[in-house]
């Protein structure tokens, strides 16, 4: 369950900051809340499927796009595993009402993205 708007000011492009806390109360009521000021790229869908998509900031699934990169900084931190984010991101959409098809083909890509990461890591330590 979300509470709080999301009000976002553009700061560059492809680049906002988020004007009030976001929480989401996970289904297994974990609360996560995302700070004020946090920086977002919204939702990081490769241009070429916008118009499946959307943009970063359309669709149904901004907040969880939101709340999904707020956890993957902690994720960069060490503070939280990326499976447990890829995992709340979809319950978040669900509950935006993203359909099906959308929550899986987006957590497909988070999770891809997730892969990506991990393969440039490992080059960067070579």
């Amino acid at each position: 369950m979300f509470q709080g708007s999301v009000i976002l000011k553009l700061l560059r492009v492809h680049k906002w900051k988020l004007q009030y806390p976001l929480t989401y109360i996970t289904p297994d009521d974990e609360k996560i809340i995302v700070p004020k000021d946090f920086l977002t790229d919204g939702a990081s869908i490769p241009k070429v499927f916008w118009s499946i998509f959307g943009g970063p900031l359309s669709g149904r699934y901004i907040k969880s796009a939101i709340v999904h990169d707020y956890l993957c900084v902690l994720n960069n931190q060490d503070l939280y595993s990326r499976e447990r984010a890829d995992k709340i991101f979809e319950w978040a959409m669900a509950e935006e009402g993203a359909t099906l098809p959308k929550r899986k083909a987006m957590w497909l890509g988070a999770r891809l993205g997730a892969l990506g990461k991990w393969i440039s890591k490992l080059w960067r330590r070579k």
